[in-house]
């Protein structure tokens, strides 16, 4: 069709997530993938300077070169999952989320919200789309004060899953 002429697409992976790096100040950024995109000092997303989700938490043993997938087994891998699926339904994340802390040995993700309520989400792993559609349909359900403090839990018990909002956040 287009005779001696080469036609190029070029897109760019979108910043989201900020790891900090084992024994340094520097941190990962990734894209929604858990692809490494850059290794640097800020977590500021480079397009706007706004911030990037900031990764952190026990759970965490993040290895990587750039244009790698992050090594960092399970909790990391089903965060990511979680984050993708809650991603489509918010439609994006970094507008929504400010933070999210991975536990160690109960496994469970800390989703701190941009207006101030926390998602506990216990066993990521365990029913991963489920758990992130109950997680973004409550949230968006809740009112805008709601919205602004307490805790919503999303967990499975006997293979039902269990979703429920209280005012007050009492923690991990």
């Amino acid at each position: 069709k287009y005779p001696d002429k080469i036609v190029l697409n070029v897109s760019e992976d979108a910043e989201v997530f900020a790891m900090e790096k084992a024994g340094s100040e520097d941190y990962y950024i990734l894209g929604a993938d858990g692809t490494i995109l850059a290794i640097r000092s800020s977590s500021e997303n480079r397009l706007d300077n706004s911030p990037n989700v900031i990764v952190s938490g026990e759970g965490l043993n993040v290895t990587g070169e750039k244009g790698e997938k992050i090594n960092g087994g399970d909790n990391v891998n089903a965060m990511l999952d979680f984050c993708s699926i809650m991603t489509e339904k918010l439609n994006g994340l970094r507008d929504n989320v400010v933070s999210i802390q991975v536990a160690k040995h109960a496994p469970e993700l800390c989703i701190t919200m941009r207006e101030g309520v926390k998602i506990y989400v216990g066993e990521p792993s365990v029913m991963t789309t489920e758990k992130a559609v109950a997680a973004a349909e409550k949230y968006l359900s809740l009112t805008d004060a709601q919205r602004m403090k307490g805790r919503i839990a999303v967990t499975v018990s006997n293979g039902e899953l269990l979703i429920s909002y209280s005012e007050i956040d009492f923690g991990v």
